[in-house]
């Protein structure tokens, strides 16, 4: 196994930064954002996508200024003038440490507006991260930033760490894939880390299958409000899909109507005259994302969710599962989606011995557990500053200091 230092995820948040101690900043690098703020904060200060817009035709046709590169959402926006550039790893695909740079420069000097030499940097990142990738982060932190300290944290401890735990199975259903981590007793077991194609884009790629038509416009729009931090308004998981469709009354087009922020099938021949008004689907509604689920019955060759959790847990050694089991966390936009934590509790409790008690649960937020659970961290500023790996210290080490404070191998 490896991790971070067991004493990290000590209960509570910390004392309180006094007036003129210098607050640690903390950038939780997730795979679509990056949230930024304080220690000590429960707010952050910054959240932008993970995406860089540089001017096409870069380097040929005209020298770039700092000017021409576009930033978070306005990057997503500039797609026609400019090519862009997802910074963190996906699936498959390596970091690219020199937009990953440009984009932290641009959250201290236009976000937080702060000079990233003045104060301590904590930064985390996924259980994918080697040491291969420190050496890229110290040397941007420490040799092109020139903070003062850094610490290195792990977005799945992070997770647990903001719901004061220090053992549990972290599972986070990002845009391109999902990734299953078991932390036990404050370290991550390494060799339970899964990943799996299935996630959001499934979703939307069977979305397309099962609709047709205006709906399935309108469907990939609800699906795609989950990039916004929103909760889609017709989009639902079923908590048994067969007893679902079960209750429909016609084979295709049963009607769905928006109550109290969440659908509800419409009992009877059809709509009353009071819901005329209101929007209607088709089964489509928990047909589109129940393929995270029943991957197979769509034709989709992924592994389901409950499989993926299953299978990291059984990695694991026995005495540590039940409460791994105990403590299944969802983490990442697509677990906005209403329902999917009862479904998913479901059934991996059908996948396991009758005796484990499985239970998941979603943080009030899902994209910033892991901010919170590093501003706590980093807010006891006499304990933080152990923790991290000053400048000096790197001078002196090198590469080493990184290795040995944090034990991440290669």
């Amino acid at each position: 196994m490896y991790g971070i230092n067991r004493w990290m995820l000590s209960n509570g948040t910390g004392s309180p930064i006094m007036p003129g101690t210098k607050r640690a900043v903390v950038i939780d690098n997730g795979p679509r954002r990056i949230n930024a703020g304080f220690a000590g904060h429960h707010v952050l200060s910054a959240s932008i996508p993970a995406v860089i817009g540089a001017p096409k035709y870069e380097g040929i046709l005209f020298m770039n200024s700092e000017d021409d590169y576009t930033y978070g959402d306005e990057a997503l926006a500039s797609f026609r003038t400019h090519t862009l550039h997802h910074c963190l790893a996906g699936m498959g695909q390596k970091a690219n440490w020199q937009y990953v740079e440009r984009l932290w420069n641009h959250i201290f000097s236009q976000r937080l507006q702060i000079s990233p030499a003045d104060q301590p940097l904590l930064l985390t990142f996924s259980s994918s991260f080697s040491i291969s990738d420190a050496a890229h982060i110290a040397r941007i932190v420490f040799e092109r930033l020139q903070a003062p300290a850094l610490y290195i944290g792990l977005r799945c401890v992070l997770t647990l760490r903001s719901m004061r735990l220090d053992t549990g199975l972290v599972l986070e259903i990002g845009k391109d894939s999902s990734t299953a981590t078991c932390v036990a007793n404050g370290l991550i077991v390494e060799s339970s880390i899964e990943r799996s194609r299935n996630s959001y884009e499934t979703i939307l790629e069977n979305c397309k299958q099962v609709s047709l038509g205006n709906e399935r416009s309108t469907l990939i729009e609800d699906i795609e409000t989950l990039q916004t931090d929103s909760v889609p308004r017709h989009v639902f998981i079923a908590p048994d899909y067969k007893v679902e469709l079960g209750k429909l009354r016609w084979p295709r087009d049963a009607l769905y109507a928006q109550v109290d922020g969440a659908p509800d099938r419409i009992n009877g021949d059809g709509p009353s005259p009071g819901e005329l008004n209101t929007r209607s689907f088709s089964k489509a509604c928990f047909e589109a994302p129940e393929v995270l689920f029943q991957p197979k019955m769509f034709d989709f060759l992924l592994e389901s969710l409950q499989e993926l959790a299953v299978r990291s847990v059984q990695l694991c050694k026995s005495e540590d599962q039940p409460r791994l089991y105990n403590n299944v966390h969802l983490i990442g936009e697509t677990c906005r989606i209403p329902g999917i934590g009862h479904r998913l509790q479901k059934e991996i409790q059908a996948l396991v011995p009758p005796e484990m008690r499985v239970d998941v649960s979603i943080p009030k937020d899902p994209e910033s557990a892991s901010w919170i659970g590093g501003s706590q961290l980093a807010a006891d500023v006499d304990s933080f500053e152990n923790m991290c790996v000053s400048r000096d210290e790197y001078e002196t080490y090198g590469l080493d200091a990184i290795r040995t404070r944090f034990h991440y191998r290669a």
